[in-house]
């Protein structure tokens, strides 16, 4: 009696492992898929960041070009 128990006891123990170790595979993999989405926009350059840095760059370039500045000095080349 007191045998099967113990084999209960274990049983029980592994299962609980096994329900921890199955949420914690759940998770990585959802870690994984924000990693990946993540990694894609930066190689296509559409993170916020990115956006912000290039629409900065073309209002300059935009404000060079109506202060009479070309891209390759005032001498205009």
């Amino acid at each position: 009696m007191e045998e099967q128990l113990k084999h209960e006891e274990k049983l029980a123990r592994l299962q609980e492992r096994q329900e921890h170790q199955k949420m914690g595979m759940e998770d990585l993999s959802k870690m994984m898929g924000r990693l990946q989405m993540t990694l894609d926009s930066v190689v296509a350059g559409t993170t916020p960041y990115q956006q912000a840095q290039s629409q900065k760059m073309e209002a300059a370039s935009q404000k060079m070009e109506r202060d009479g500045i070309a891209e390759d000095g005032p001498e205009g080349g």
